[in-house]
């Protein structure tokens, strides 16, 4: 009945990195992009514009993204994950991404706005600083991360500190981990092939009282699931 395996279509993201944990929040607009593995990325000590190294992104997709304690879900995560699936199965151990926190902005016009920030706010404490509309804990582990304290206020900030922190909110780079616990299947390259079937009901054209139950109803409008169990019924 040419029946083969079914492949995983689409599953969440998990990561130890700090960065994301004991973040909470839903539907957070960011941009994703699933990039080619390698070393991490080297602290770079002067970027400009005209030098900066483009990612290589094997995709990049946008929308809603939800954050629980490092699990990543969401509709952008459906997405990005559904191409990887297409692209390698088995799926791979690890995938490394990118995510823009500020996907309106990108790392030049993230730099220039943190930059106009600390001429008006210099006073103030980075971390306490509501800069853009993101969570306030995700907000201080990027400020966190790009060597910057909690103490340190924006006339006290270095060149690199700015640039880091730029890089942090439009290139966080993770490693993240598949969780195929709750992974969408499709008959995506496997399954049944109903050309083998009859049209009005689920037995094999090649093997003459062999039929399929069970799952394949999924696959199926309910009119004709429930018609081929009448079929069923009236044979038996």
């Amino acid at each position: 009945m040419d029946i083969r395996p079914f492949h995983v279509a689409a599953f969440q993201l998990r990561s130890d990195d700090p960065r994301l944990k004991d973040i909470r929040v839903k539907d957070l607009n960011a941009a994703l992009s699933w990039v080619k593995s390698g070393p991490p990325r080297k602290r770079i000590k002067i970027r400009l514009a005209s030098t900066l190294p483009e990612t290589q992104a094997l995709m990049q997709t946008e929308g809603p993204i939800n954050i629980q304690s490092g699990n990543l879900s969401g509709t952008v995560i459906k997405k990005l994950t559904s191409y990887v699936a297409k692209q390698s199965q088995p799926i791979p151990g690890q995938l490394r991404i990118c995510i823009n926190w500020i996907p309106d902005y990108r790392f030049q016009g993230i730099l220039e706005y943190l930059q106009l920030v600390a001429a008006s706010e210099s006073s103030k404490t980075v971390v306490r600083t509501k800069v853009f509309e993101l969570p306030g804990t995700l907000w201080s582990r990027l400020v966190s991360a790009s060597e910057i304290s909690k103490s340190d206020r924006w006339q006290d900030l270095m060149p690199v500190q700015f640039q880091e922190l730029a890089t942090q909110l439009s290139d966080s780079q993770f490693v993240m981990k598949p969780d195929l616990r709750e992974a969408r299947v499709t008959d995506y390259g496997g399954g049944v092939n109903q050309n083998n079937l009859h049209p009005d009901r689920p037995e094999c054209k090649k093997l003459p009282g062999l039929y399929l139950v069970g799952s394949m109803l999924d696959n199926v409008s309910t009119e004709q699931g429930f018609s081929w169990i009448r079929n069923i019924g009236r044979e038996s």
